[in-house]
Order: C-alpha cells, then structure tokens, then sequence
C-alpha cells in the first residue's frame, strides 16, 4: 500500500493556519486525480462539523431533526452549504431524519466545504431483525448552490444487487491527510484534516486518531510546534489506514530578554558612567540590535555613556529595544572623604580575602576594590559583610566555592561571582550543607551577580534572603537546597542549565528546593531555563509563590511536589513546557503533583504544554503523612489554552478514582481556549469537553470561556 505519494510543495502562507497539498495513503496507486482538492482562496477553510445530537435512540419510522455547526480553525462560526447523508433511513434537505423498519446502529453524515464532514449516530428500536436491505442506503439532499465543493457524490444507495459493494456495509480504502508537507516556526500552529472514503469514494464518518513528534497534536487534529527546530510528522490512523505528513519546524530568533550593565552605580556630580546592553533571543544568544537610551538626573549618548548631573538624588538610566525596556538605579550623591565612601576594611584585587578575615573580628564589613578578585574562596565569620565596589569580580579561577563554611548574618552585595566549581547540588555561595543540621542561618545575598558557574549558583540556608540579583548560565542550576524560614525576592533567575548537562528530571533548571518550611518566593523574573522554573520537591511546608513571572522554561513553570501546604497566587507563567510536548501532565504551567492543601488563585496562565494540572502517581509518605492530592482548590485564574493540551485538570496511574472525590475544586476560572469543541480538559481518567467538564463533573459552574 503506497503511503508517501508525490506532492508538489508550496511555501507556507503568512496566516496561522495554513492548507497546503494533499498526501494519501490508499489501498490503490496513487494518481493526479485521486483525493479532494484544496478550496478556493475564496472559501472558508473549515476544521470542524458538528453534529446535534450526536447520538439518538429511535422507533421505526420516527424522526428526527439534525443541526451542523460549521466552524473554522480558530473556532469561529462559517456558513456553508451542508449536504446531509443517512444510512437506516432517509434525510431531506433541512436535516430530518426518519428511521426505516429495519433495528440496527446507523448514521447521520454533515458533509460541507471540501468534504469536511461531521456525524452522528442512531440506534433504531423495535424493528425487523438485521440484514435487510431496503433502507440502507438512504438520501442526500444539497442546501446550498452548485459550487462544486461536494464534488456531486450521491448519498444514497439502491436496494438488492447493486454493484461494488452492499452501501449498507462500506469498506474503507482511502485516508488523506492535509496539509501533506508544511514548515512551520518554533510555537507555531497549523489545522491537519483526514478524509477518510470507501470502496467507492464516498466519504466515510469513522473517528481518526492523531499522533505527532516535534510538537503536541488535539484529537481535532490541530498541531503546535514544539521549541525545537528539525523535521518531524504528523500522523493520522483510521480503519486500519494510516498516512503521515511532514513537519519542518524552523528556529526564527526573536528578543526574549535585554539586560544593562552596571544594574546600579553611585556617582558624584559631573562624573560619567559607561552602560551597556544586551538583547538576548529564546535561546539566550545575543542579538544584533541597536538599543535606544533614555535617562533622568542626567545626560546619556547614544552609545550609552551617563553623565550625572548636578541634582542629587537616586534617578534611572532606560534602555529600550525590541519592543523590550529594562532599567539601571544612579545614586548621584556630593563627593565624601575616602574613608566614609567605603566605610569598612579595603581589600584589592590580588589581597587575600580570608587573610583579611582572619585578621579581623567577627561582625566586620569588608570593601572589595573594583577589578578582578581571582581564586578566592572565603570562610567568613559570623556577621560579616563584604561589599563591592562597582565593577568588582570574585572569578573562581577552579576554586570550589566562593564564600562556604558554618557562620550566621553574613551579607554578600554587589558582587559578581563567576567560574567557581561547586558541583551538582551546591552553589558557589554556599550557605547550607546536604541537610538541615548542616545549615547556616541569616545569610544575605542582594544586588550580586552570579553566573557561569560549574554545578549550582546558589545554595540556601536557614533564614536566608536573595533579594535583588541576578542568577544565570549556572550549568546545573540557578538555587537550590534545604532551610527554612528562606526569601527569594524579586531576582532574575535565567539560562540555568543552558548547555542540557544535566537531566532535569533528576535536578536542573531555574530553582528546586527541598525540605523548607515557610518559603516564600515572591517577585521573580525567571525564564529560559533548561528545567522546571520554580519547583518544590520533598516535603516543603507552608510555601508561598507569589507575583512571579515565570516563562519559557523548557519544564514546568511552576511545580509543587510531593510537599505540603502550599498558597501559589497572582503569578504570570506562559510559554513553559516546550520541551515537554504530548509528554502527559507535564510541562504545565503549574501543577501540583501528589501534594495536599493546596490553593491556586489570581495566576495568568498562557499558553504553556498544559495549564493548570493535578497528578496523582504512587510516591509513599513524607515527614507530614502520605504524598497524596487532596484539598486542591484552583480558583479565579485566567487561563489561555489555545495550542498544545490541557488547559486544567487532574490525571492519575495508580488505578485509584478516589483522587476525584478528594475535596478537589476548580471554580471561577476564565478560559480562553483553541476552539469550543475541542477536549481542553482532563478528568476521571479521560479528555473532556467543556460541556463534560462543567456539566458531568461539576468543575467551574461558576467559570467562563470563550474561543
């Protein structure tokens, strides 16, 4: 059976969804002539019929009357002519049916512009038994004009000895698929149609199943492409039959994130400060872009250059590109003597720090001249402070760690750290060890840098802050660890893991803490990790996420896991998951995954592999009791769910429903979702429509939609 049959190609069109040439998988030879054309620029491009009822129960010689409803890719209503197709009885041209004699299952066929059909089927009662032949074959009747789009196909069948075949038993012999080749960019989507016809071309109403690599496909065939450029397919079964369709998936880089450098800087009046800026695409490569400068306080060039004027105060340099804008503090202040500027012990680069330390007591604040500070690694003592002045570098040069050991109320700021070698797990500020017991307390890190190095960036501690910094191209990880009583405040956590070193599965990506109690991570830019963006796993209690923006990280935006309490409000996480395409309840916006009391409110939710999910898998007990989903109360979110899977819901694999009964609440959320028949929703172990999920299950009474 041939199944790639030649088709010339057509560069895709500059609209979202796009029709291109067929491809056939077909029980003959291929042939110019065999298959639906393409409609007419003209037409609508149709995706769906649908049929009401779709399914009825009648009495020999009862009627019935049927209504299509005909809508495009985005969901939206078209009117077209409907040609209306029966077996078991006949059907005129409004749609009424009127069952035959014989009892049998029947159906009620919609068929429309360029043979996209849509059915329904009936049951006929209390008739003659099976295996007549009088009302097999049915009626068809045309509503609109002779446009061509039916392709003149006869709907009805005589009775006796027809040729070809008995109608009343049709085999299926054709599957086409279209588009049969497409190109598409990274997130883009495209609408895939099957047509499905019998031994004599007649269009059969069979369901098709739909399959697709290099990104997600729903079970009305509309595809989302996944983050990763390359070639892929997408594959559509029906009765035995399958054909597959090409997928050429192209990275175009657009700007995701523009940085300034120095993000703050202290200046007399009449001194200039040189600013610089980067704009960064998906994949956190730089951009050739020209930046636009902006600035109060002062005066600022073209190519960045600030020249404070004679007001003191606190003011701002802008920097705007792409459509994107981000900013810079200036502190302009009148010139003091030396020793009140710095106002703590010096060290220049090329000193010892820890000799430093050593050499003073315990609580000392220590200023760290401007320049590179290279192969220090510093145990400090409890108190201490170490500042640096603007432009000052800790490059670990191969060093472990760049401030470790077992003191309390230690502040770290404004500093670069850089090339350190902490490995997996750890963090070049390392301020907790591998449990509890181990941990520091009271430690600071605040409007510091800390970048490029080997393993963790950050590892937490007892009552530990991170406020106001910058984490990223750590090659495992931006923070993680154990502690409690932890603030991670308005940093940008970004590129963790950006070479895939590491399995984030295992542990990788923007953050994951473990263990803690009362965190709180409130305010936080993170995006374009390679792993989940903000996870919770093992036992945390009490954690509050809070006002974070949370984007195109290639896992879950926001996980919760086999923890506890948890309040996750007022967030924006979009574009999450790309690396996650059809892989279950992952790659979700958020989810919360074998965990109890649990509230979900006030997030936008965009667009991620899936939206706001629940999973229940066999994961034991922790130090509060089992890991169990239960007490999930998701409420008052806005949700877009246009491409890719899910847009709410709950799954399980333990073979246990009970999970459904467990005080497990979705209500006055607002959707906007791909279309209004597609199944957006998962419950009691299978896909849901939207009726389904607020009728049958009883989730969002009280919601909205809209397409």
């Amino acid at each position: 059976m041939p199944t790639n049959c030649p088709t010339e190609r057509r560069s895709p069109a500059t609209f979202r969804f796009v029709l291109l040439p067929l491809l056939t998988a077909t029980a003959v030879a291929c042939s110019s002539g065999a298959g639906p054309t393409a409609p007419e620029r003209s037409q609508p491009r149709i995706a769906s019929v649908i049929v009401r009822p779709d399914r009825v129960s009648l009495a020999p010689n009862e009627s019935v009357r049927f209504t299509a409803d005909v809508r495009d890719a985005d969901g939206r209503p078209v009117s077209a002519p409907i040609t209306w197709k029966a077996t078991g009885g006949d059907i005129d041209a409004d749609g009424t049916y009127v069952g035959g004699e014989r009892s049998g299952e029947f159906q009620v066929r919609a068929i429309t512009i360029g043979d996209v059909l849509g059915w329904a089927r009936i049951r006929i009662e209390g008739g003659s038994d099976e295996g007549g032949g009088s009302d097999a074959g049915g009626s068809t009747s045309d509503t609109g004009s002779d446009d061509g789009s039916t392709g003149g196909q006869s709907g009805s069948g005589s009775g006796g000895g027809a040729q070809g075949g008995d109608p009343a038993d049709p085999k299926p012999t054709t599957l086409t698929i279209s588009p049969g080749e497409i190109t598409l960019e990274t997130g883009e989507g495209a609408q895939f149609t099957a047509d499905l016809r019998d031994q004599n071309g007649d269009p059969m109403s069979e369901p098709v199943s739909w399959e697709a690599t290099g990104g997600a496909i729903t079970n009305l065939g509309l595809y989302s492409a996944g983050g990763r450029p390359g070639g892929y397919h997408v594959t559509a079964k029906s009765r035995g039959l399958t054909v597959t369709a090409d997928v050429t998936i192209e990275a175009v880089p657009r700007a995701t994130t523009i940085r300034v450098s120095p993000t703050s800087t202290e200046l007399e009046p009449g001194e200039s400060q040189r600013f610089s800026a980067e704009v960064l695409d998906q994949n956190g490569d730089p951009l050739d872009t020209e930046p636009a400068w902006d600035a109060t306080g002062g005066t600022i060039s073209s190519s960045g250059r600030y020249e404070a004027g004679s007001e003191e105060g606190d003011f701002r340099v802008t920097v705007r590109s792409e459509g994107l804008e981000t900013s810079a503090d200036v502190t302009i202040s009148a010139p003091h003597d030396d020793a009140n500027r710095r106002d703590g012990v010096p060290i220049s680069p090329g000193e010892s720090i820890q000799r430093a330390v050593d050499a003073n007591p315990a609580g000392t604040t220590f200023v760290l001249e401007a320049g590179i500070h290279r192969g220090q690694s510093v145990e400090p003592k409890d108190g201490t402070t170490f500042v640096g002045e603007n432009g000052a570098v800790l490059d670990g040069d191969g060093q472990e760690f760049a401030f470790h050991g077992d003191a309390d109320d230690v502040t770290i700021r404004n500093l670069v750290i850089e090339d350190y070698a902490p490995g997996a797990q750890m963090g070049a500020i390392k301020a907790g060890g591998h449990d509890p017991g181990a941990s520091t307390s009271g430690w600071v890190v605040e409007n510091s840098e800390v970048r490029h190095n080997d393993g963790g960036g950050i590892r937490i501690g007892d009552r530990m802050t991170i406020r106001d910094s910058r984490i990223h191209h750590n090659s495992q990880i931006g923070i993680v660890g154990i502690g409690d009583g932890v603030l991670v405040e308005n940093n940008e956590i970004d590129h963790n893991n950006w070479q895939k070193e590491y399995d984030y599965g295992w542990e990788a990506g923007g953050t994951k803490f473990v263990k803690t109690r009362n965190l709180v991570v409130r305010g936080n830019h993170v995006h374009d990790n390679w792993g989940p963006g903000l996870w919770t796993d093992i036992d945390n209690v009490d954690t509050l996420y809070e006002n974070n923006l949370v984007e195109d990280n290639a896992d879950t935006g926001i996980f919760h896991e086999i923890s506890y309490s948890a309040v996750i409000r007022n967030n924006t996480v979009r574009r999450n998951g790309y690396d996650r395409v059809g892989d279950w309840v992952y790659g979700a916006g958020i989810l919360v995954a074998h965990s109890s009391d649990v509230e979900v409110y006030g997030n936008t939710v965009e667009n991620n592999q899936n939206g706001i999910m629940g999973v229940q898998q066999d994961r034991g007990s922790g130090d509060f009791g089992p890991h169990r989903l239960e007490n999930l109360d998701v409420h008052d979110n806005t949700i877009v769910q246009t491409t890719r899977q899910w847009a709410a819901g709950v799954a399980q694999d333990v073979g246990d429903d009970s999970v459904f009964d467990r005080n497990i609440r979705f209500d006055w959320n607002h959707y906007t979702l791909g279309s209004a028949d597609g199944r957006w929703f998962e419950w009691a172990d299978g896909q849901r429509d939207k009726d389904d999920w607020v009728d049958e299950y009883r989730n969002d009474v009280n919601g909205t939609f809209e397409w």
